[in-house]
């Protein structure tokens, strides 16, 4: 997502390529959501190169009905009222009386409903996305215990004291681990898998996993893709802090979600409105095919 990326990102990479002189492909969306670092650089690629050097797609049919495909163009195009008013009216929109634990409740118990609702289909998939790191750890440990109540999570094997960023000022936590536990990778990152003596790269950054087996030398994780293997614990190490870069993935932010589609997803801001740009309204609005919630 080539939108993320600040002018001296990008700048990297462009001088990686010339040195090394490999083909770059890049695909971005202005209207998600923005660069951490400074730089509109789709912005500046295209004042650079001209607009008919960049191919453009002009629609998104993702969305199955047309009118969620106008209330998502209207969140895009910052009309807020206009798409909140009809989110209310289908009931997609949902507010929870009480304070943060209250909304997280509710978040809970929406996802919970929506998947007994769905528990006969075999194509239904549904996802959560938050504004920050912080909002999304709450609520996927509110979702495993849950789960672990449904019987998807076993007893805590081993607590590792995890952080959700490199570097010493990061924000760090205890995080216990069982087998059954959906957790996210914060880098690209490798497995040792049977036959295969370099490993195979297992995920990467917002990239969630299933934890199929933990021990003194590492944890098993399995990707959506089916590919499983033993990531060994300095794999997953900050090479500063010594934290282990890992939580649980049962939510992601709206950055880590950007690109993903899903039957159903719930934009979940258990603290309000006051982080969330329109292109962040957008983005995490926007992931579904049939519904997209609001709470």
């Amino acid at each position: 997502e080539v939108g993320l990326l600040g002018t001296r990102q990008l700048n990297e990479i462009l001088e990686a390529r010339e040195k090394q002189g490999f083909q770059l492909i890049a695909i971005g969306d202005p209207k998600q959501m923005q660069a951490v670092e400074a730089g509109p650089v789709i912005d500046l690629l295209r004042r650079a190169l001209g607009d008919s050097k960049i191919p453009g797609l002009a629609s998104s049919v993702r969305q199955r009905r047309a009118a969620d495909r106008e209330t998502v163009l209207m969140l895009r195009n910052s009309q807020t009222e206009e798409a909140i008013a009809r989110k209310v009216a289908d009931g997609t929109l949902r507010i929870t009386p009480g304070g943060y634990e209250e909304a997280v409740s509710a978040i809970v118990a929406l996802w919970e409903t929506r998947r007994v609702e769905n528990r006969e289909r075999a194509d239904y998939s549904i996802t959560l996305s938050a504004p920050t790191n912080y909002d999304a750890h709450n609520i996927s440990i509110a979702i495993r215990r849950r789960r672990r109540a449904l019987g998807e999570v076993g007893e805590d094997r081993i607590t590792v004291r995890a952080s959700d960023a490199g570097g010493m000022e990061a924000r760090t936590f205890d995080l216990p681990l069982a087998i059954g536990d959906r957790v996210r990778l914060f880098q690209r990152t490798n497995a040792v898998v049977p036959g295969n003596a370099l490993g195979v790269g297992i995920g990467r950054n917002g990239s969630v996993l299933e934890v199929r087996d933990i021990a003194k030398d590492g944890i098993t994780l399995r990707a959506a893709s089916g590919v499983q293997g033993l990531v060994p614990w300095n794999y997953l190490r900050d090479a500063k802090s010594e934290h282990i870069l890992l939580d649980y993935g049962e939510v992601l932010t709206t950055n880590t979600a950007q690109g993903s589609t899903v039957s159903e997803h719930i934009h979940a801001m258990p603290a309000g409105t006051r982080l969330v740009s329109a292109f962040g309204a957008y983005t995490s609005g926007s992931r579904h095919r049939e519904q997209s919630f609001s709470v």
